[in-house]
């Protein structure tokens, strides 16, 4: 994911489903675990 992206997503401006469809964000593995990425940077977006 680029760095724009990262931001956007943990600001919550990122539009995930058009992102995963472009290709733009890929998850693999937890899911549940990645949704919870946004907790460990509580600043960004703050």
């Amino acid at each position: 994911m680029a760095g724009e992206d990262c931001q956007k997503l943990l600001n919550g401006t990122l539009n995930v489903p058009a992102s995963v469809m472009t290709s733009h964000l890929q998850v693999s593995g937890d899911m549940g675990l990645a949704m919870q990425l946004k907790s460990l940077f509580p600043t960004i977006g703050a």
